[in-house]
């Protein structure tokens, strides 16, 4: 029998105020399912991209929404270990009571010693931090929403397809689209200001997109106005992929341009071409990431 991994971590003590909320969860023993739905998804995920050829492969569920199906599907392949993790001492109980292996971690904030071949994580306010990004292998496989694949985009991974959850059959599609990220990203100034948060690791804010508009500005090139940095910024991203067709097919996310100043040469470097995404009809979706490769 699979026993959990031990990342020679300490667990996390609960908040005081955690207590009663936890002493009512074990009484009441809440119901882990496998949703038909979820399981369809993550079984299309598996078929398109062939991970059933694989034995022993980590994957690591983030809990969520009380949902098993990572299991259901994954763990019968091979030998593999799947293992739920929970800020939670009473979830973390209550899973393994259920048969299912699992561990009190925030992912969040620790790296244990073992890495994820697949990762999946269907929080939608998941934060993609440093620490999270050291418990998944390289080359490995992501699983999660839209505004949290977004982030991965910075730290080398590529993007696809997208789970259509839409409907009652869940479908893969935008297969390695790279115009995926065009159509849900902020579009508008006001977008762009709601959106911007310094906790979307890899995103570019609102206030360090103004700031490259300033640089630009400054440095002659038209059209950029502080009053208006959604469309300055566009323009900026606009350009630096055009300078960069290369970097910018390869996923690369952090690009330049050079830009004729009086008789000399001016570079802008640093800007980051990763806008933050708007609320859209992807937003329930499961979006595919892969790390490393394309």
């Amino acid at each position: 029998m699979f026993k959990p991994h031990d990342t020679n971590e300490p667990e996390l003590s609960d908040a005081p105020e955690d207590a009663e909320f936890d002493d009512a969860f074990l009484r009441d023993f809440p119901h882990f399912t496998a949703h038909r739905k979820d399981v369809r998804a993550l079984g299309a995920v598996r078929r398109k991209f062939g991970l059933g050829r694989y034995s022993d492969l980590n994957v690591f569920v983030l809990a969520h929404d009380r949902d098993v199906s990572a299991e259901r599907v994954f763990a019968k392949d091979n030998e593999n270990n799947v293992v739920f993790y929970s800020t939670r001492s009473s979830i973390k109980k209550a899973l393994e009571r259920r048969g299912h292996a699992a561990k009190k971690t925030n992912l969040e904030q620790h790296a244990g010693s073992e890495r994820a071949e697949i990762f999946i994580a269907l929080d939608p306010e998941l934060s993609i931090t440093k620490r999270l990004r050291e418990n998944i292998a390289p080359e490995g496989w992501v699983l999660c929403r839209v505004r949290a694949a977004n982030s991965l985009r910075r730290f080398g991974y590529t993007f696809r397809a997208v789970v259509d959850m839409s409907s009652h059959t869940p479908s893969l599609s935008r297969h390695d689209d790279p115009a995926f990220w065009k159509s849900v990203q902020v579009d508008s100034e006001k977008a762009f200001r709601e959106a911007s948060s310094e906790k979307n690791e890899g995103v570019v804010t609102y206030e360090e997109a103004r700031q490259k508009v300033k640089e630009a500005k400054d440095a002659g090139i038209s059209g950029m106005s502080e009053e208006n940095v959604y469309e300055s910024y566009a323009k900026l991203i606009e350009m630096a992929e055009e300078q960069n067709p290369g970097a910018a097919a390869q996923g690369e996310t952090m690009l330049s341009i050079t830009v004729p100043a009086g008789e000399k040469q001016t570079t802008i470097a640093g800007i980051n071409t990763v806008l933050p995404t708007k609320k859209s009809e992807h937003d329930d979706d499961i979006v595919v990431m892969r790390r490393g490769l394309t």
